[in-house]
């Protein structure tokens, strides 16, 4: 594990436990996207004999892709909200091998806009969105400046923004980088700007930690059910019919229970502490009982202290 990793992860863990232990709670959506194939199977049985020939297996085919979050407010309730799917798997005419191509950036401040409406009509304000670092997630606006300009336009937009040390006999690649600092720190992405004159909060979660999204859990328990009702009649509008019944029957008790399952423990967790020494940051451990996933990573990190 690299060190950005490493302090990527403690960050993300100094805001979420904070976040998911203070009264009143806030409530938190982690949203993700995913896909499910046509021809996926989660399961190995057959029903040819042993000695029979043994069939060649399909290509994995077209693919549904599909995205929503679950809203945790520290209850025994919880919510799927802004379930949307659709038919990926092809982008200028070749397959696309990552599912997040098929996701832009216009699509998702578009869906992103709609999630903010459904939080609200429900009564929620101030919460947190949880999301990965996927590139459409960040997006900058529009009118922002881009790596692709020419040089003489990259120089003219440090001017306008004061970018310092900055001169036009400097090579674009070193006008770019100092212009790309500069919107790094200064001009916020989309999503984030939305959910902040909202008054809500984006936090964007630790990469490789996949045990922090507890929306993971969802889409092995969705794409699970889709793949054990899987046969070799299975057509394309099947796998979408059972996709759907799949999140309809993912009622907010499983939802719940899933949150719940993704913990190592039941009865204890770790409790972020800061203490002044040589300014590191340390974890205690304290009997509390979990309410949430994060407090199962904490506990494996944790040093206690005497």
């Amino acid at each position: 594990m690299s060190k950005a990793h490493e302090d990527a992860r403690d960050a993300y863990v100094g805001m979420m436990v904070p976040t998911v232990m203070m009264s009143p709670r806030r409530p938190v959506v982690y949203l993700d996207e995913s896909f499910v194939h046509h021809h996926y199977s989660s399961h190995a049985d057959s029903l040819y004999h042993p000695d029979d020939p043994m069939t060649k297996s399909k290509h994995k085919g077209r693919r549904y892709c599909f995205i929503a979050g679950i809203l945790d407010d520290g209850s025994d309730v919880a919510h799927l909200l802004g379930l949307d799917i659709f038919v990926g798997g092809k982008k200028s005419g070749k397959i696309v091998k990552d599912y997040h191509a098929m996701f832009n950036h216009d699509y998702f401040v578009d869906w992103f806009g709609k999630l903010l409406d459904e939080v609200e009509e429900l009564g929620w304000s101030s919460a947190v969105f949880v999301m990965d670092n996927a590139k459409y997630h960040k997006g900058k606006p529009k009118s922002a400046p881009k790596g692709s300009w020419k040089k003489a336009d990259l120089y003219q937009a440090c001017l306008d923004r004061s970018v310092p040390n900055v001169a036009p006999t400097d090579l674009k690649t070193t006008i770019w980088k100092a212009l790309k600092t500069h919107l790094d720190e200064h001009v916020l992405p989309v999503v984030l700007a939305m959910a902040q004159n909202r008054d809500h909060h984006v936090v964007y979660s630790a990469p490789g930690f996949s045990e922090l999204q507890p929306i993971e859990l969802v889409w092995a328990n969705v794409k699970g059910t889709v793949g054990r009702a899987y046969t070799s009649t299975t057509t394309f509008q099947y796998v979408r019919d059972r996709l759907e019944k799949a999140f309809f029957e993912l009622d907010t008790e499983v939802i719940h229970n899933t949150i719940e399952s993704s913990t190592a423990s039941s009865s204890s967790s770790i409790v972020l502490s800061m203490t002044p020494k040589r300014g590191q940051q340390t974890y205690v451990a304290r009997k509390v009982r979990v309410t949430h996933p994060l407090m199962s990573t904490l506990r494996r990190q944790a040093c206690v202290i005497a």
